[in-house]
C-alpha cells in the first residue's frame, strides 16, 4: 500500500487550501438544499483539516469527467478490489454482474462500484 506522498498528486481532485496552503483537505457535507443542488452541478464544498477553513472547489475538468472518482475524497487514484478480501453487499455484487466496475480508492481505502473506467496515466515520451 502506497502512502499519500507516493501517490500522484496530479489526480487528487481537490487542490490545496487557499487559507493556509495545506493539501490535507476533505470533502465537507452540504449544509443547505441550495448547496446540495450545487453538488449536483459539480461544485464541491471542502474543509481544510489543518486550519478548519471551508471553501468551494471546482474539481471537474472536461477530460476528467469521463473517469471514475472516489465518492468520499474525489480522488482518481483507484484500483480493483477482490471479493476474496472484501465481501460487498448484495447490491454491489448485482451491479458488478451487469457490467459495473469494482473500484477501490488508494487514498481513503473505500470500495465502490462505478460505470466509468479508471484513469490511467499516460506514459511520457522518452527524451532523447
Amino acid at each position: 500500500m502506497a502512502n499519500r506522498a507516493q501517490l500522484p498528486a496530479v489526480k487528487r481532485a481537490i487542490r490545496s487550501c487557499p487559507g493556509c496552503g495545506s493539501a490535507d483537505v476533505r470533502l465537507s457535507r452540504a449544509r443547505s438544499f441550495a448547496e446540495k443542488l450545487a453538488t449536483l452541478a459539480g461544485i464541491q464544498y471542502v474543509r481544510c483539516r489543518a486550519c478548519g477553513r471551508r471553501f468551494i472547489d471546482y474539481p471537474w475538468r472536461i477530460p476528467d469527467v469521463f473517469y471514475a472518482r472516489c465518492p468520499l475524497c474525489a480522488s482518481m487514484v483507484l484500483r480493483d478490489w477482490s471479493e476474496r478480501y472484501y465481501l460487498p453487499p448484495f447490491y454491489k455484487r448485482a451491479l458488478t454482474y451487469v457490467g459495473w466496475r469494482q473500484q477501490r480508492c488508494e487514498i481513503c481505502r473505500v470500495n465502490f462500484v462505478s460505470l466509468r473506467p479508471r484513469w490511467k496515466p499516460r506514459a511520457r515520451a522518452a527524451s532523447r
